[in-house]
């Protein structure tokens, strides 16, 4: 089963995580939100990708998760947080620049 990783906020650390996925050798599918909707920017690296990456156009909600990465900054990360944790299933968090 492959599992699903989440990424909220493509800036310059989201990006750095993503650009790690992509070139991982493991397989998953990849969920990208950032609310800004700026991803265009980014499809280029995204269409190079053999793993599935959806680009979310609403906050995720009733999906599992294995790990969710929330590189965002720190005056929105616990609003966030908090609203991932009451829609969705999430096995391992991480946060930047905690």
């Amino acid at each position: 089963m492959k599992s699903n990783i989440l990424i909220i906020g493509l800036g310059k650390m989201g990006l750095s995580h993503l650009t790690s996925l992509i070139n991982d050798k493991h397989y998953y599918n990849i969920y990208i939100y950032d609310k800004r909707k700026n991803i265009k920017i980014f499809t280029k690296k995204i269409k190079k990708s053999k793993k599935k990456i959806f680009i979310l156009k609403n906050f995720p909600k009733q999906k599992k998760y294995s790990l969710a990465i929330i590189a965002t900054g720190p005056e929105v990360r616990y609003m966030i947080l908090k609203k991932l944790l009451s829609f969705n299933i999430v096995k391992t968090l991480l946060l930047e620049k905690f």
